[in-house]
This record gives structure tokens, C-alpha cells and sequence, in this order.
């Protein structure tokens, strides 16, 4: 027995006993706009509320009391999956993510991103993002939103959620940016003044310089110990395959040049000549 059959049940004895049942008016709306939340929470609240003893209650049968508060969330989480089935009916999606996102971030990020896909008014992407703001996840409704928004077609509100998710994620350089484009879409909104304060307000944390480190020119006698030869000068610095060059000879260590015959007979007269007495 469904949530929804179970309603219907509580209907049809209300309808036995002569009874105006508020459940059925509230059915009949949301078979008209599966997107009225306001039908949809209220008819929570009363399907949890006492019933007939002929009824049985499939959301508390076999299981341990619960807490008023507890049934009321396992009521709007059971008649929001059965209203998510509608292919028009993103508001039970949002009421899904809204009761997921404490336990399931992901989960409530992916069903939101479906409601988003299914209303191209922009409505759902505005409420997907207040919601994300309200749980203090601003940086999920920045990724969200910037994502899904089209300026060109979604109302004002839209953006002014978007930009203000921005600002509280302290990502100004995003928030400048989606202000632009919001002004651009609407020039005649006199708002957009104060976000673009806000925007510029924005205090982004690791700002500053970052300094440029430049190392000293090294000498050769520290770039190259004295134990390594000198490299080619053609080769590649360092390159093991490199092909050494010959060594230049020490021309003063090379021994003196054994003089011809001829010349040692010139310079044995010329010696004489210069002998003393002679």
C-alpha cells in the first residue's frame, strides 16, 4: 500500500462519513501543478496526523513509535518521490534534495541539476540555488548555477540568487562577472547597483604577491668541479657520448730539435773563431 493509496483510503472514509476531506482538495491540486509545494508539504502534515483504526497506517506498521516530526519527513520524502515521476514536476525534486542534503550532497546536487533540467523558466534553478545558500553551501550553488543560468531567459531573481551565492563563497572574481551579465540582461533594475557593491566588497582569501625568485649567475669553477674535464666545445653540456678533443701539445715541453750536419759544422767554426787567443 503506497503513500498515495493510502491517501486516497483516508479520502474515501471521509467521503463515507459525510466529512469535507481537505486531503482530497489538496490531491486534486497537485494533479493539476505537481510543482505547488505548498499543496505538497500540507498534505504531509496531514496524512501524519491521527486516523481511523480501521486504516492502517503502511508508513508506522511493523515499526517502532516515531517522533511527529520524524513521520512528517517520511510522508514529504514518500509523496515527493511518487510527484518526481511526472516528467513537468521539478518542486518534489527540490523537496528531495531539501531533505537529502544533509546526509547525501551528491545525491541532493544530481536531483537538483534535474529540476534545473526540467524548468526552463529558471524558477527551479532560483529556488535550488536559495536552498543550497540556506544550508551554507555556496559554492555548490555557484557550480549549480553557473551551469544552468541563462540570463537572456531566466527572471531577474535568478541571477540576484546566483550572484549572492558568489559573494558568500568569496569568489569575487565570479561575482563581478555574473553582476555583469546580470546588468546586461536587466539595465533598467536599479538592484544590480548594490550587487555590484557587494561584488566589489569581496575580500578574496590567499590575495597578494607572490615573489619571484631568481638564482645567482654561477662561475665555472662552481658549476664544474675541477675533477671533470673541460666539455666540448661543440657537444652537448655534459653529454656522456660526446667525443673528446685532442689534447694540444706543450710545445715548451717538447725537447730541442737535433740540428742537420751541415748546420753543427757551421756553429763549431763559428765557436772557434770567438776562442781566445786565437
Amino acid at each position: 500500500m503506497g503513500i498515495l493509496d493510502r491517501i486516497k483510503a483516508k479520502i474515501e472514509w471521509a467521503q463515507a462519513a459525510n466529512v469535507v476531506s481537505e486531503e482530497a482538495a489538496l490531491v486534486a491540486r497537485l494533479d493539476a501543478d505537481p510543482n505547488d509545494r505548498q499543496a505538497l508539504v500540507r498534505l504531509a502534515e496531514l496524512i501524519t496526523q491521527p486516523v481511523p483504526e480501521a486504516i492502517a497506517d503502511p508508513l508506522t506498521a511493523a515499526q517502532q513509535p516515531a517522533t511527529a516530526a520524524g513521520q512528517r519527513r517520511t510522508a514529504l520524502w514518500a509523496l515527493a518521490e511518487e510527484y518526481a515521476g511526472n516528467p513537468h514536476a521539478w518542486a518534489p525534486l527540490i523537496e528531495l534534495a531539501r531533505l537529502l542534503v544533509e546526509d547525501d550532497e551528491d545525491a541532493a546536487t544530481r536531483r537538483l541539476a534535474t529540476a534545473c533540467d526540467r524548468d526552463p523558466s529558471g524558477q527551479a534553478l532560483a529556488q535550488s540555488i536559495e536552498m543550497l545558500r540556506d544550508r551554507g553551501l555556496a559554492h555548490q550553488a555557484v557550480s549549480l548555477g553557473v551551469a544552468k543560468w541563462v540570463p537572456a531567459t531566466h527572471p531577474y531573481e535568478t541571477g540576484r540568487q546566483l550572484v549572492l551565492a558568489a559573494v558568500e563563497a568569496q569568489d569575487g572574481l565570479k561575482a563581478r562577472e555574473l553582476v555583469s551579465r546580470l546588468g546586461d540582461a536587466y539595465p533598467d533594475v536599479d538592484e544590480v547597483a548594490r550587487l555590484e557593491r557587494l561584488a566589489d566588497d569581496v575580500v578574496e582569501p590567499h590575495t597578494g604577491t607572490i615573489p619571484i625568485v631568481r638564482s645567482a649567475p654561477s662561475t665555472a669553477s662552481a658549476a664544474e668541479p675541477a675533477s671533470i674535464p673541460p666539455r666540448s666545445a661543440t657537444g652537448p653540456a655534459g653529454a656522456a657520448h660526446a667525443t673528446p678533443s685532442a689534447p694540444t701539445p706543450d710545445l715548451a715541453a717538447r725537447p730541442p730539435k737535433k740540428a742537420a750536419r751541415g748546420e753543427r759544422v757551421v756553429r763549431a767554426q763559428d765557436a772557434g773563431s770567438r776562442e781566445p787567443g786565437r
